[in-house]
């Protein structure tokens, strides 16, 4: 009995041990656009707050907005947040996921990057990990599709 629960443990070690960082680069989602920046400014406050989303930090004279982390479930479509044994760690239901979004607005383009943190089995002295995890640039494009529509 108590080989197994060693080997047990073992295994779960080497699961944190195995994490393999996620391939993707970070990046954001650039698009252009035909309006005035207050107008496109006004407008993604509006669909920030109508989505449930909380601003932190907002300076118009820049162009800059940022929402607080909210906690969101997240697929393998949304971003990667790297695996163990050729296990993906979105995949596992123990996975818990983070996404703020970070979005500056200028004359002529609209950048938007969301920041997703990740943590795999949280508190858990074992096998509780944090992860890095790198959007796919839906989240960005979805942001972007709801401010310009």
């Amino acid at each position: 009995m108590k080989s197994i629960l060693f080997l047990s443990a073992l295994f779960l070690i080497g699961c944190a041990v195995t994490y393999q960082q996620p391939s993707l680069k970070p990046s954001s989602v650039i698009i252009k656009h035909n309006s005035t920046r207050s107008a496109i400014f006004s407008q993604t406050k509006l669909v920030l707050v109508s989505n449930g989303l909380t601003i932190s930090y907002i300076d118009e004279a820049n162009g800059i907005i940022q929402t607080e982390s909210n906690n969101v479930d997240l697929d393998e479509s949304d971003c990667d947040c790297g695996s163990t044994m050729g296990l993906d760690y979105i995949q596992d239901n123990r996975t818990n996921t983070t996404v703020s979004y970070h979005i500056i607005i200028d004359d002529k383009t609209i950048a938007v990057k969301a920041n997703i943190e990740g943590d795999y089995l949280k508190g858990d002295p074992t096998q509780g990990i944090q992860l890095v995890c790198v959007s796919t640039g839906k989240l960005e494009n979805e942001m972007i599709n709801k401010i310009i529509n």
